[in-house]
């Protein structure tokens, strides 16, 4: 075969080569393809700001477009639509639904809006929709049961409203149900139970109502169940437990009741996660969970849950993270100590434990320190926890957050190994000094707060090691001495708090190099020397309080100053300013023509004042005569908690009482300038006496003293005065109890409920911890409950249970069981706090 002959068989050969790929490589008229011409009507209401379907046109083979998938055998017919994340605007089209062999329809991440097409229906093939991260509105279209083919379905973040339709339950097929973060309302259908294929079900975020179904348990391949922050109401359905497949359930922020099942903990083998917080259930922590071997994360915070942590929960050697904070939760009844934190040292990888905002009491075991090395996380504040703060805190060598404010802790503090990075003793009792080994393992601090403790001493130079600390707070303490000039070195510094202590010396001009310093409070020391001028240029801080300190001097009155006032410095009498903002005196020097009128002001004060003076001497000496005689006319008098004698006869207030009908209008004689006389009878009638109440105000001069009797108002007496003891501080925090549950109850100590050995501490104890609402002012209750505001009950709640405990613990019978005032504000100011509000 000769060269010419082989060259023409090769360009034959690759000719028709060429012309059969023709088709599939040169642009085709859209007109004879339906699917063609309805993905250029699809784009044609779309804005498409990023130019993702430029390249859908006519002169491209359409199933070269991007997002466009055709079918393998079947080269002009589309079987997958996926624009994801392109930043397209506009509403969904109805021409998609000529795309008849369409199996995957992915929209999300975008910004589609109006109805979802209900011509979907007609895509008998699709199997795969989502269309999550959008806006679509109004309800799910029903039609989607002609989807019968349809497995996965998220229309997760949307703006969809109305119920779930029934027609969904015909989707048999379904495995993947996502309708989360919408505003979708109802309850949870029945026919639910019905798409037994389910693996995946999710409902968060919406506003469905009602009880969870029993029925869910059918469903027994489901394997994450997300019905998180709804309505939901009732008790948990122990029929889940039949779903063994299940790894996650989320039921938080709802409004379920009642114990948590048993059987979750006695069938759900393969249970990851269990979500429950945020609800209102109660009774114990099943020891059943500890049956759950797979479990990672177990959170069962803010609940009602009461009663003993169970130490069987050590058996979840799997457990990273345990929130039980916000519960009624208590010590062990044996020891009355924290002795499940024990057990829990069994769990090698915990990572993270909340038990805040509890009942619990008694010291730290030491064996937490023996927690695992991977805790990073450790949260005790707002308990009753008392004794010292364990050395093996500081074997947590992963610990980066340690929370033990608002306890009884005393001691010194402890130096440990771990590296913090936030640590909160605040309002405890913790004495000594702070360690000079503080940079060491707080060298990564982002916050320290020791403040409202019984801390002294000098603060230690190396403080301004913590190169990385944010906010500084060790107020309401007892530090001395100057302010160390290293603490200039914290160069992250936005918040520094040092009042309430007796620091001494000059404000250093070190904190000059703190450039993101917001907040500075030095209030209440006894510092001295001129207010610094560098704070004129610093236009970082926005609250400054050098306040009730011995400063002295000129403040300037430009830069920074100018938008201080009066509150910044107030306190300090040696500081002038030519500011009248700043309310303090100017620091011109008065010209002699003005000294003459100056004298007139002195005089013409010092006269008025001899008058006023005068004038009050007679009015008092008047009234003083007519005390006199009005105590001479009367017959007999009573004051409160003091027996009263008649002759050789005794008489107590409650026998005066009984004799006078409870001081009855009927027995009522007379009333004077100074108290009401009251006929009483005694013995029967035998005796009649006229029995004087004096005002407490008007109780002749010497009388007190020279009786023991005592000023107060029936009921907020403490007992003890009764029986003869001095009065005393602890009276006084008696008292307060008492208006303290009389201002949360509306419930007058004096009310006639309160007989029989009753009072208002009684009352309250016996629906506390509980059964609070029973016994708080109901209208607050239906305030609260009117308002619509989702918590706003349960905030109510939270409050209340906050100040009835202040006023149980300040109505100890025994004073020396009640706690000093000072420790009674920390309490209240820190409830004030926890509810949101600043203290």
């Amino acid at each position: 075969m000769s060269n010419e002959q082989i060259h023409f068989i090769a360009v034959t050969v690759f000719l028709s080569v060429a012309f059969c790929a023709l088709p599939s490589t040169l642009p085709l008229d859209c007109k004879n393809f339906t699917d063609c011409q309805s993905l250029l009507k699809f784009k044609e209401g779309l804005s498409d700001p990023d130019g993702h379907l430029q390249a859908w046109n006519v002169t491209s083979f359409f199933c070269n477009w991007t997002g466009v998938t055709c079918h393998p055998h079947l080269q002009n017919r589309v079987i997958a639509l996926e624009l994801i994340n392109m930043g397209l605007r506009g509403r969904i089209s109805p021409y998609i639904s000529n795309l008849s062999l369409l199996t995957t329809l992915s929209l999300q991440d975008n910004s589609f809006y109006g109805d979802i097409p209900t011509s979907l229906g007609n895509l008998s093939e699709l199997t795969y929709v989502n269309m999550s991260g959008n806006k679509p509105e109004g309800s799910i279209p029903g039609a989607l049961q002609g989807c019968h083919s349809l497995k996965i379905v998220d229309l997760n973040s949307n703006n969809l409203s109305g119920n779930i339709p029934y027609e969904l339950g015909q989707l048999k097929n379904l495995t993947f149900l996502a309708l989360s973060v919408n505003n979708l309302t109802g309850v949870i259908p029945e026919w639910i139970s019905n798409l037994t294929e389910l693996t995946n079900l999710q409902l968060a975020v919406n506003y469905f109502t009602g009880k969870i179904p029993q029925g869910i348990g059918s469903l027994t391949k489901l394997e994450t169940m997300y019905f998180h922050t709804n309505y939901f109401e009732g008790t948990i359905p122990a029929s889940i437990s039949n779903c063994t497949a299940l790894r996650q359930i989320t039921l938080t922020e709802n409004l379920l009741t009642g114990e948590i099942p048993a059987e979750l903990g006695a069938k759900l083998y393969n249970l990851e996660r269990l979500y429950l917080w945020d609800n209102r259930l109660t009774g114990w922590i099943p020891v059943t969970l500890s049956n759950l071997s797979q479990l990672t994360l177990l959170y069962l915070s803010l609940n009602k849950l009461e009663g003993e942590v169970p130490p069987e929960l050590g058996k979840l050697q799997k457990l990273e993270i345990l929130y039980l904070h916000s519960n009624d939760l208590v010590s062990s009844s044996t020891n009355s100590s924290l002795s499940f934190l024990t057990a829990l040292t069994n769990c090698s990888f915990l990572q993270k434990l909340h038990l805040g905002d509890c009942l619990f009491a008694g010291s730290l075991p030491a064996s937490i320190g023996d927690l695992s090395k991977d805790l990073y996380y450790l949260n005790l504040r707002n308990n009753r926890i008392s004794g010292e703060i364990p050395d093996g805190v500081g074997n947590l060598s992963s610990l980066v957050s340690l929370y033990l404010q608002d306890n009884f802790l005393n001691g010194m503090i402890p130096v440990g190994q771990s590296l913090l990075h936030l640590l909160d003793l605040s309002y405890n009792n913790l004495q000594g000094s702070l360690p000079t080994e503080i940079s060491r393992f707080l060298n990564l601090a982002l916050s320290l707060n020791l403040s409202n403790n019984n801390l002294e001493g000098e603060l230690p130079a190396s403080i301004g090691n913590l190169a990385s600390v944010q906010a500084i707070d060790l107020s309401e303490n007892k530090f001395s001495r100057a302010i160390p000039s290293a603490i200039g070195k914290c160069i992250s510094l936005e918040y520094l708090n040092l009042s309430n202590n007796m620091l001494e010396g000059t404000i250093p001009d070190s904190l000059k190099q703190i450039t993101h310093l917001t907040i500075l409070d030095l209030a209440f020391n006894k510092l001295s020397g001129n207010v610094p001028f560098w704070i004129r240029d610093n236009q970082m801080i926005k609250h400054l309080n050098l306040s009730y300190n011995r400063l002295t001097g000129k403040v300037p009155n430009t830069g920074r100053f100018e938008n201080l006032g009066r509150s910044s410095f107030i306190g300090n009498a040696g500081l002038c300013s030519d500011s009248e903002t700043l309310g303090l005196p100017p620091c011109k020097v008065e010209k002699q023509k003005h000294k003459k009128r100056k004298w007139l002001y002195y005089v013409l004060a010092i006269s008025i004042s001899c008058a006023l003076l005068f004038f009050v001497f007679v009015v008092v000496f008047v009234c003083l005569r007519y005390f006199k005689s009005e105590i001479e006319e009367s017959e007999a008098s009573v004051l409160m908690a003091s027996p009263r004698h008649y002759g050789s006869r005794t008489f107590t207030q409650r026998e005066l009482e009984i004799a006078t009908g409870g001081f009855d209008e009927a027995n009522l004689l007379g009333k004077g300038s100074f108290g009401s006389v009251y006929k009483a009878n005694i013995d029967e009638g035998k005796t009649i006496l006229a029995v004087k109440v004096l005002h407490k105000e008007y109780k002749p001069k010497g009388y007190a003293s020279s009786t023991g009797f005592l000023h107060g108002s029936i009921g907020y007496i403490p007992p003890e005065y009764g029986q003869g003891i001095e009065v005393s501080t602890m009276g006084d925090v008696y008292s307060f109890g008492v208006m303290m549950l009389e201002m949360i109850t509306r419930k007058r100590p004096t009310s006639e409920m309160f007989s029989n050995g009753l009072d208002p501490r009684k009352w309250v104890l016996s629906a506390f911890p509980n059964h609070i609402l029973d016994v708080v002012d109901i209208s607050l209750v239906q305030e609260a409950g009117a308002k619509d505001v989702r918590g706003a009950l349960s905030r109510l709640e939270q409050c209340c249970t906050h100040m009835l405990d202040v006023g149980i613990m300040c109505t100890e019978k025994n004073p020396r069981e009640r706690p000093p005032i000072s420790l009674v504000a920390k309490r209240l100011k820190n409830a004030w706090k926890e509810m949101g509000f600043e203290a």
